[in-house]
This record gives structure tokens, sequence and C-alpha cells, in this order.
């Protein structure tokens, strides 16, 4: 991973949430649950696979739409800093399984590191957020 990208992507990151472009902002606090997801999102890549990961987080279930935001936060992330082309009415999924099928194995790290770096940069703009949890949510 290459932390000036990160740098770079934070920045980006951090833009979209306080545009809340991605819905995941409220009253300017970010509800307790997306921290979770986002640390959870590494780990799973790793056990799991990208493709599968993307997929799980994509899925159409009431969890599996919040979780959804972090792959779309991700996906503009990545799509603002000229990392991936323009998504348009695809998601993140639609683009890395198009890519995963067309590409070698070294495109396919790429891909990974690629969502990896948007991952971390996701995360910690995130962090610089408070963190709205169920005692401080009629606040």
């Amino acid at each position: 991973m290459n932390k000036q990208i990160i740098d770079e992507m934070i920045v980006k990151a951090m833009d979209i949430l306080s545009a809340n472009e991605v819905k995941i902002v409220e009253n300017n606090q970010v509800p307790s649950e997306y921290f979770g997801y986002i640390a959870s999102f590494g780990p799973a890549v790793v056990q799991t696979g990208l493709i599968q990961t993307v997929a799980f987080y994509c899925n159409d279930s009431d969890e599996g739409k919040k979780r959804k935001k972090i792959i779309a936060l991700m996906a503009k992330t990545l799509e603002q800093t000229g990392r991936i082309a323009n998504l348009g009415n695809s998601d993140l999924y639609e683009y890395l399984k198009n890519q995963w099928n067309n590409n070698n194995f070294y495109a396919r790290i790429h891909l990974k590191n690629m969502v990896m770096e948007a991952c971390t940069a996701c995360k910690l703009a995130l962090r610089t957020f408070p963190k709205k949890d169920d005692n401080n949510a009629n606040e």
C-alpha cells in the first residue's frame, strides 16, 4: 500500500462524507455500526477474498443495505481520486467482477491493493467524525 495515495484518498473520503453523498453521516455524526463495517472489511478480504467480500457487503438484506454504503464510499473515493474509471450506473462489485475476469494475476493484485488503500483511507476519514451510538443518539 502506498501512503501517499492513501493520504490523497483520505481527503477525498472526508469531502464525500462531509457532503453526505453516501448517506452515512447523521447530524454530523457517524452511527457506530459503520465503524464496525469498515473495520471488518479488511480482515474479510484477507480471509475470503476481494470479490466474495464485496459481494457480501452488497447484498440486499437490511444490514447489507447499510454495509453497501461503505462500498459506495470506497467506490466514490476511488473514482474521485482517478484510481478507477467512471463507474456510471454500475457499482463497485460489477466493476471488480468485470476487471477480475478480464485480467491476469498481477492486475488482480493491483485491484485488491487499490480497494484496500481505499478501505484504509475511508476508515481513517470516518474516524474524523464523532461516533453516534445508542447512548448519545438523542443528544
